[in-house]
């Protein structure tokens, strides 16, 4: 049972580091496109960023 939730959980942080790679490529492209239109209070908001990107993308 454990052998199980550890590779459960590697699988999870793999696609979190994954996510939040993407984020960051995403935020920094953002920023040298239009720094005027990204706010963003704290780095720490990264799925925020992601989501509002992702809403911008699709709009």
């Amino acid at each position: 049972a454990c052998n199980g939730k550890l590779s459960t959980l590697q699988k999870s942080c793999q696609a979190a580091k994954q996510a939040i790679s993407i984020c960051t490529q995403t935020y920094e492209q953002a920023q040298t496109k239009a720094p005027a239109e990204v706010t963003v209070s704290s780095y720490e908001e990264v799925p925020t960023i992601n989501m509002l990107w992702t809403a911008r993308l699709l709009h």
